[in-house]
């Protein structure tokens, strides 16, 4: 499957400099209400008698294709979903089916990303824009994919992935 965008992202968590991406792979299998992880059992009688806002089934893997974090104080490229198939990592803008998605560990809301992580991103960004010919201009962040469906966050109304604090324009530059 040929993609035509990179949609970058945050996990919004402190990276612990252990595997964070397997946390993130049980979140995202796991029955969800409002958030928080709960039993298939409690899921099921919970969504019946209406006790919870928010409720999300298990997706079949991760939602991102690939994951950049630090383990023992070395930044790593892992793979999360295969690669060709359809990703659960941004569903804005029909971007499941057009991007890969990267996550960079860490929260970018709170601190900007260190430059050796930028380097780990970059590489592995221009591998993907290489393989498919992906034009510089659609690397985004989700933040921006939430912009073309008129959501902006700078007003609240969407999330800030890849991070308030990660200039996507400046890491497009080094492209």
């Amino acid at each position: 499957m040929k993609r035509t965008y990179i949609v970058l992202h945050h996990s919004l968590t402190q990276d612990g400099q252990v595997v964070d991406t397997q946390a993130i792979r049980r979140y995202h299998t796991s029955y969800r209400i409002d958030g928080v992880i709960v039993s298939p059992e409690e899921y099921w009688k919970r969504k019946g008698s209406g006790g919870g806002r928010s409720f999300e089934a298990p997706w079949s893997d991760i939602g991102y294709h690939f994951l950049v974090e630090q383990i023992n104080n070395h930044w790593e490229i892992l793979i999360g979903r295969d690669p060709r198939s359809v990703g659960a990592h941004c569903p804005h803008a029909a971007m499941n089916r057009m991007s890969y998605g990267i996550c960079a560990i860490g929260n970018y809301d709170l601190a900007a990303p260190p430059n050796t992580l930028l380097l780990k991103l970059r590489g592995l960004t221009q591998w993907l824009m290489g393989e498919d010919g992906i034009a510089t201009r659609n690397v985004v962040g989700h933040r921006e994919a939430g912009l073309m469906e008129g959501l902006d966050w700078r007003k609240g109304q969407f999330k800030t992935c890849p991070g308030r604090l990660f200039d996507l324009e400046a890491f497009r530059l080094t492209l």
